[in-house]
């Protein structure tokens, strides 16, 4: 992204690749490449930067307007945290659709065991245990969370793989 700055201001935000018009010239959506620096520079080319943006799932976030900083121009953003008692209830049901979805697809093999005495393997009841655990205590992390950020960490969760998992083998590199 570059901006037109003229007189300390910032005249309009250009995507790179875009065409536009300044002071009646119109330049084509290569201008950008083929550009010198001195051209740019006679006509206020700036490089925009953009902040850090927080994420939008925990925070109601605004862009604040171009700023010109030197010789770029910054744009940043304000954020102010969404209500934690809807985020919290929002992870852990994330959690539990996390767990039933990884389940699910063995919850034959306990039927089976029960209607038909054919026991389950212990390295799957082993892993089914282990994803009902995990979902558990991170339910119990996300609840005690007091802000943001430790409510991020609780339900991050990086779930076992089943015992059927094989892991790819990375490709040589020449």
């Amino acid at each position: 992204m570059f901006a037109i700055v003229k007189d300390n201001t910032v005249q309009q935000i250009i995507q790179e690749g875009s065409q536009f018009t300044v002071d009646g010239v119109t330049y084509a959506n290569n201008w950008f490449q083929l550009a010198t620096q001195e051209e740019k520079t006679a006509l206020g080319v700036m490089e925009v930067v953009y902040g850090a943006r927080p994420d939008d799932k925990y925070y109601w976030v605004t862009e604040s307007a171009p700023t010109v900083n030197g010789n770029v121009v910054d744009i940043n953003y304000t954020s102010t945290p969404k209500d934690l008692a809807g985020l919290k209830a929002n992870a852990t049901s994330a959690i539990d659709q996390q767990a039933f979805s990884l389940l699910s697809p063995t919850d034959y093999m306990t039927i089976k065991a029960l209607e038909t005495g054919t026991a389950m393997a212990d390295n799957w009841k082993t892993w089914r245990e282990s994803v009902r655990t995990l979902a558990s205590s991170r339910k119990t992390a996300i609840n005690a969370s007091t802000d943001i950020p430790s409510l991020i960490t609780a339900s991050t969760v990086t779930w076992p793989h089943d015992p059927n998992y094989v892991a790819p083998t990375p490709t040589p590199t020449p």
